[in-house]
């Protein structure tokens, strides 16, 4: 069975809750793994993180159709690559190269942070996949950034699956079916009336 969207999410979303620890560890550094929508901005991380960080958020962000048309086969695959965005959210008040580049336990930077996300969900199997291929990261950037305040970093992954088809009728339901040709029927001296198919003798190479 195909990958659906909600089912792609819901295993991104489950990678990254299991990076989720109280009190924090090197593997598991957020407070908090949940959805997120639209732009990042301190009122909508507020909203959704309430005081809990470092936070990981998933955002789904679209999905790109792509048509191949096998000309030998005259055969049509209709494939999405869809899209996330993984945010990781740090409340910040250290200076820029702590809040950048930490490597403490329980207080580690914003890199330290995208890295974490990375690894779980980077090269994730999710079923139903377009050909068992796993989900990727494809870039990495900068969201938000207030210096002494909040840092939000971003990772692209997406992942490719078979898109939802609609259920069209077989144009070949109701027809009668073809009538029986049988091979060798007509032609002279083969006793069709006994064996309708002809019987081959070889000889041995001279």
């Amino acid at each position: 069975m195909s990958a659906t969207l909600a089912s792609i999410d819901t295993a991104l979303l489950a990678a990254l809750a299991a990076c989720v620890a109280a009190p924090q560890t090197a593997p598991a550094p957020f407070a908090v793994a949940t959805r997120y929508a639209g732009p990042v901005t301190r009122e909508g991380l507020s909203r959704v993180c309430g005081s809990q960080y470092p936070a990981v958020l998933l955002r789904f962000d679209g999905e790109v159709p792509t048509r191949i048309v096998n000309t030998l086969m005259a055969g049509i695959e209709d494939r999405g690559v869809a899209t996330w965005s993984i945010i990781v959210v740090s409340e910040e008040p250290r200076e820029i190269d702590d809040a950048i580049n930490a490597s403490a336990v329980g207080a580690p930077g914003i890199l330290q942070l995208l890295d974490v996300a990375m690894g779980a969900t980077n090269g994730l199997l999710v079923a139903g996949l377009y050909n068992e291929r796993p989900a990727r990261v494809t870039s990495t950037a900068v969201e938000l950034v207030e210096a002494g305040v909040v840092y939000a970093y971003v990772a692209r992954i997406e992942a490719m699956r078979d898109l939802p088809l609609a259920a069209n009728p077989d144009p070949g339901a109701g027809l009668s079916p073809l009538d029986l040709i049988v091979g060798d029927a007509n032609l002279i001296g083969t006793g069709y009336a006994s064996n309708p198919l002809v019987a081959f003798e070889s000889e041995p190479a001279p």
